[in-house]
């Protein structure tokens, strides 16, 4: 099934890519609600899943800064590689890009403050219970 899905992901990478600046659009006001329902501050650490060509990601580094750090995953290889480019472009070097099922849990969930995920997990079937929530400051 997740190869079936990757698939059709790395599909869809070009058209996705190409429409950032519509789904930016569209998306906007729910990534600001998640972002400010997390409680994301500069120079925190945030796990971004499923974070298909980045633009939540840019969004993201905004309310980070420079002093904080994100890994942004995505489960198809060629979104990862538009990511990293979208990123690059940015000059945000503060975001690294990794392949990953979302459904896997990652060795490194204690390094996060946070977690988000804004379109994928619809598109899943379970999911791990690696990651807490985080205590209210």
């Amino acid at each position: 099934m997740t190869e079936a899905v990757q698939a059709q992901w790395d599909n869809a990478a070009e058209g996705w890519d190409a429409q950032a600046s519509i789904l930016d659009a569209w998306l906007s006001r729910p990534t600001r609600t998640m972002l400010d329902l997390t409680g994301i501050e500069p120079g925190d650490h945030v796990l971004d899943i499923a974070a298909g060509a980045g633009e939540q990601t840019m969004a993201l580094a905004q309310r980070v800064g420079r002093q904080g750090r994100i890994l942004a995953t995505d489960l198809s290889p060629l979104l990862v590689e538009r990511l990293r480019g979208n990123a690059a472009s940015a000059g945000l070097s503060i975001v690294e890009v990794r392949v990953a099922d979302a459904q896997m849990p990652l060795s490194e969930t204690d390094a996060f403050d946070a977690a988000i995920c804004r379109l994928g997990l619809m598109l899943m079937g379970s999911l791990p219970c690696a990651c807490q929530p985080r205590t209210q400051r």
